[in-house]
C-alpha cells in the first residue's frame, strides 16, 4: 500500500514545501518571547482569560462556568463565576496543559499558537482551493505577519481559535455544498458552531457562506431543506449557550466580560469621529498602508469564475461588523482581526498578476517585500511592555500580603489582580451594566466587604502629577488617612492602616524622593533631580499648595528650603491657616531657608499645615522649588 502517493508529483511536493516553510515561519515569529509575562498591548484582555484558565485548574473543570477574581460590589461571592463570555475553549485547554506542565507564562500561550498554525493551515488550504497555489503561498505569508493575527496568535485570548474555526467551517462548508455528504455537513457545522461560540462576531461568517451556497444554488438556497438544517444544527446550540451566559450566568452573579453597550447604534453610527478613528486605526494598525492599497486594488481583478469573489463577499461581511457591533469596535482596535485574512487574499490577488509576467516580477518581487516587512514596526509596537508596573505592583503584593487579601486596584483592567493572585475589585465594572470609577465612592463600597490593600499601579511621575488631573480628588485623601508604601512604578496604601506622617528620624524631609510624597497635597509636580542629583519637587500649576506632618516633641520652629523659578518672587507661607512669614527671592535657582518659629506648633500627636503660596510663575507653570522641611528643636 502507498502511503502519500501525492508526493510523486512534484507540482504537489513545491506546494506541500512552501505550507511547511508557512507554517514554521508562522510558529518561529510567534515563540518570540514566548516566557514573557502578558504585560504588553493588550494584557488587560489577555489577563482576563488567564484568570479563567488559572481557576479552572484550582476550583473544577466546569467549562460552562468559568471564573475571574474581580468581584461586584454588594457581595464578595466565594467564587467569581463570569457570564458573557464566550465558550472559553482556550483557557479551558490551557488549564490542562497547567495541570501537567505547571502554571506557566509560557504554558499560558501554547494553546493559542497552535489554534493560530491550525488557522493558518487552513486558510491556505481555502485560499489554494479558490485560487491557486502562488496566490496561496503569498496570501499566507500576508496574513501571518499581520498585525493582529501575529500578536493575538501569541496571546491568552480566543481569536486565533475563532479565526481557525472559521477558516475550518468555511472550507468544509463548500466540500459538502459540492458533495453533499452528511459527514461532510457534520464536519462543516461543527467547525461553524465552535467558530460562533468561540467569537460570536464571527457570525459576519454568513456572508460568504451564503455567498457560496447562492453561487451553487441559486435562488434555491433560500427553500433548501438541507440549509435550513444546517442553520438551526449551528444556530440553536449557539442561542442555547448565548442564552446560558448573558441571561443566566450574569443575573446570578453581576460579573460580565463585556458591557452592555456594544449596540448603542446611536452614540456610534452618527459620530463622524467613530468612523475616522477606525479607518486611521486600519490603515496604521491593523491591516497597514501597503495591504490597504494592495488589496483594495484586489478588489478590481477581475475573477472570472463567480466563486472567485468569495473574498469581496468576505471583505462585506468582515466590514459589517463594525455597523453591527460598533460599541464592541469602537473601543477594541483588536476586532479589526478579523479584516486581515480578506485583505491578505485580496493583496495577494494584486500581486499574482504582474509577478506571473516576467517583465514585471521584479516591481512586483519588491513590492511584496515591503508589504510582507512593513507590518513589523506596527507589531514591534504592540510588543512594548506597557503594562509593566501592573506586573510589578502585583508582584509586590504577591509576596507581601497574606494569601487572602482582598485586593481594590484603581484601574479598570484586572491586570494587577491576576499578577498578585487575589480576590478583588478593579475600577471597571461594580457589577454588570454599572460602570465604576476610582473614587472615595468606591472605596467606601468595597472597605466594608473587606478590601484592606489599595493598589495603583501608575508610575509616580503620574499619580504624583498635579499637572496630571485623573488623581487629583482622590491623591490627597489616600496620603492623608492610609498608610502608604511607593516604587516608582506603583503605590499601595494599606486600607486597615492609619497614615503616618510623622516627620523622619532626624526630623527632616527630603522632597523629591519617593518617600516625601505622602507630606505634599495639592499643587505639586513629580519627583525631580538637579544637576548634582539633589531631589527637588516644584509647585505648580496652581499658585498655593501644602505639606502635612507631625513634628516631635520640644519643636519650637521649622525650616524650608526653598528656591524661585522666576526672578523677583514673593512667597507668602502660613503655618495651620495663620501667616508665618514672607519672602522675597530676587534671584531664580538661587537656594534660601526660610525659618519659621510659631507657638502654634505643638508637641507629638498633632497634625500641622504650611501653605506655600507664590506671586509669579514661568512659563512651564512653575512657581516654587522645595527641597527640604526640617524642624528647629
Amino acid at each position: 500500500m502507498r502511503v502519500f502517493p501525492q508526493l510523486k508529483d512534484k507540482s504537489y511536493r513545491e506546494y506541500a514545501a512552501l505550507a511547511g516553510g508557512v507554517l514554521l515561519i508562522g510558529l518561529v515569529l510567534r515563540c518570540y518571547h514566548i516566557g514573557m509575562p502578558p504585560i504588553d498591548f493588550l494584557a488587560w484582555r489577555e489577563t482576563q482569560t488567564l484568570m479563567v484558565a488559572r481557576n479552572f485548574c484550582r476550583e473544577g473543570m466546569n467549562l460552562l462556568r468559568p471564573s475571574v477574581d474581580w468581584r461586584t460590589t454588594y457581595e464578595v461571592a466565594p467564587r467569581g463565576t463570569v457570564g458573557g463570555t464566550e465558550l472559553q475553549v482556550v483557557p479551558y485547554l490551557t488549564a490542562v496543559l497547567y495541570q501537567v506542565l505547571g502554571m506557566r507564562y509560557w504554558v499560558g500561550r501554547v494553546v493559542p499558537i497552535c489554534f493560530a498554525s491550525l488557522a493558518t493551515w487552513f486558510f491556505l488550504r481555502l485560499a489554494k482551493r479558490f485560487y491557486g497555489s502562488a496566490c496561496a503561498a503569498m496570501g499566507t505569508a500576508f496574513l501571518i505577519v499581520s498585525p493582529y493575527f501575529l500578536y493575538c496568535g501569541r496571546c491568552q485570548m480566543p481569536e486565533s481559535f475563532a479565526l481557525a474555526m472559521s477558516f475550518a467551517a468555511v472550507y468544509y462548508f463548500d466540500d459538502w455544498l459540492s458533495e453533499g455528504r452528511w459527514l461532510r455537513f457534520s464536519r462543516a457545522a461543527a467547525f461553524a458552531l465552535m467558530m460562533l461560540l468561540g467569537k460570536p462576531q464571527m457570525g459576519v461568517m454568513v456572508v460568504p457562506m451564503a455567498f457560496l451556497a447562492f453561487s451553487r444554488f441559486g435562488w434555491k438556497t433560500f427553500i433548501s431543506w438541507r440549509l435550513h438544517l444546517f442553520a438551526v444544527a449551528v444556530g440553536l446550540p449557539f442561542i442555547t449557550y448565548m442564552w446560558w451566559t448573558f441571561h443566566v450566568l450574569i443575573k446570578e452573579t453581576g460579573i460580565s466580560f463585556s458591557g452592555p453597550g456594544f449596540f448603542d447604534y446611536g452614540r456610534w453610527l452618527t459620530s463622524w469621529p467613530y468612523y475616522s478613528s477606525v479607518a486611521k486605526s486600519i490603515w496604521l494598525w491593523s491591516v497597514t498602508p501597503p495591504m490597504c492599497v494592495l488589496g483594495l486594488v484586489g478588489l478590481l481583478v477581475p475573477g472570472g469564475d463567480t466563486r472567485k469573489y468569495l473574498t469581496h463577499l468576505w471583505l462585506l461581511g468582515a466590514v459589517s461588523l463594525f455597523f453591527l457591533m460598533p460599541g464592541g469596535t469602537a473601543p477594541n482596535g483588536y476586532y479589526q482581526i478579523i479584516l486581515e485574512p480578506p485583505f491578505a487574499l485580496l493583496a495577494a490577488r494584486t500581486l499574482t498578476v504582474p509577478c506571473s509576467r516576467r517583465a514585471l516580477r521584479v516591481a512586483g518581487g519588491a513590492i511584496f517585500v515591503v508589504a510582507l516587512v512593513w507590518p513589523f514596526h506596527v507589531t514591534a509596537r504592540l510588543y512594548e511592555p506597557r503594562y509593566l508596573s501592573d506586573y510589578q505592583c502585583g508582584e509586590w503584593v504577591k509576596r507581601n500580603t497574606p494569601e487572602t487579601t482582598l485586593l481594590v486596584t484603581s484601574s479598570p483592567n484586572p491586570a494587577t489582580l491576576y499578577f498578585s493572585d487575589r480576590v478583588g475589585w478593579t475600577a471597571w465594572q461594580e457589577y454588570y451594566g454599572k460602570g465604576a470609577v476610582f473614587s472615595r465612592r468606591l472605596l467606601n463600597k468595597v472597605i466594608p466587604l473587606g478590601a484592606s490593600v489599595l493598589a495603583v499601579p501608575v508610575s509616580q511621575d503620574y499619580f504624583d502629577n498635579a499637572y496630571y488631573r485623573e488623581y487629583r480628588p482622590i491623591r490627597d485623601y489616600l496620603y492623608e488617612n492610609y498608610l502608604s508604601y511607593k516604587q516608582d512604578s506603583f503605590a499601595i496604601f494599606f486600607l486597615t492602616r492609619h497614615a503616618d506622617l510623622s516627620l523622619p528620624e532626624d526630623g527632616r524631609i527630603a522632597f523629591g524622593t519617593l518617600e516625601s510624597r505622602k507630606y505634599l497635597r495639592g499643587s505639586w509636580g513629580p519627583n525631580q533631580e538637579d544637576a548634582v542629583r539633589a531631589p527637588f519637587v516644584t509647585l505648580g500649576p496652581e499658585k498655593a499648595a501644602s505639606i502635612r506632618f507631625l513634628v516631635g516633641a520640644d519643636v519650637h520652629g521649622l525650616a524650608l528650603e526653598i528656591a524661585s523659578a522666576v526672578a523677583e518672587q514673593t512667597i507668602t507661607v502660613e503655618l495651620d491657616d495663620e501667616l508665618a512669614g514672607t519672602a522675597t527671592l530676587p534671584i531664580s535657582g538661587k537656594r534660601a531657608e526660610l525659618r519659621l518659629e510659631s507657638p502654634n506648633l505643638k508637641g507629638e500627636g498633632t497634625v500641622h499645615r504650611v501653605t506655600i503660596e507664590a506671586t509669579r510663575w514661568n512659563r512651564d507653570g512653575v512657581s516654587v522649588i522645595l527641597f527640604s522641611l526640617r524642624e528647629l528643636s
